[in-house]
């Protein structure tokens, strides 16, 4: 995973922002909770390799900010050197209404801007020297040396819930290459253990602004 946040941080904003059930149960769809764009990049890896082929894993979160200032651009204004005229598109199942199919969502760049699932307050790794443990805490204000639990607060996107990311969301690239060649690439998101997430495109859907 590309995230920027340790894994006990990251712990803690699944805990506390991961889609639940009635019950109170965390949504055994959940594949991902925390930043958007720390989350997609791991699940679109062919897109990736399209638009920076050869590039490490560990550099896809400043590619796909990159990617992203290019969304709606023409290729007179795109910066990005080998696609052009982005469109991300997403869909998720439970964004559909009462006799109306989920809507498709375009994406621009305020998932860069205001990435929905990014935090807004600071944890700090503090180690018990007693136990020997770390932990994650939160420093009290005006103060050096004392520290409450960390309660994370991240931006969350209370309309479409991108800070997390469920099994079967879909996300769509629609761009052309500098060749002028137009591409679509589809992927319907699952665990990442389940092999690649890319789909065969069927139709392109009408999409709302995000």
């Amino acid at each position: 995973m590309a995230t920027r946040y340790d894994s006990l941080t990251m712990k803690a904003i699944y805990d506390a922002y991961a889609p639940r059930l009635k019950d109170g149960s965390v949504d055994p769809r959940t594949l991902y909770v925390g930043p958007f764009i720390d989350g997609i990049v791991d699940y679109v890896g062919e897109f990736m390799e399209i638009a920076f082929p050869g590039s490490p894993v560990s550099s896809r979160r400043q590619q796909m900010k990159k990617v992203l200032a290019d969304v709606g651009a023409t290729a007179d204004r795109a910066s990005h050197y080998v696609i052009r005229e982005l469109q991300l598109n997403m869909t998720r199942k439970d964004w559909a209404t009462k006799g109306q199919a989920a809507p498709t969502v375009m994406l621009n760049d305020r998932v860069r801007d205001e990435e929905p699932g990014e935090l807004i307050n600071s944890p700090v790794l503090v180690r018990d020297p007693e136990t020997g443990e770390t932990g994650v805490m939160s420093r009290v204000k005006d103060s050096e040396h004392e520290y409450v639990p960390f309660v994370p607060k991240i931006r969350e996107d209370k309309r479409y819930g991108l800070h997390y990311m469920l099994t079967g969301d879909q996300v769509e690239f629609v761009f052309k290459t500098r060749r002028g060649q137009l591409m679509v690439l589809r992927f319907v998101l699952k665990p990442l253990s389940g092999g690649s997430s890319l789909v065969t495109p069927e139709t392109q859907l009408d999409a709302r602004r995000w």
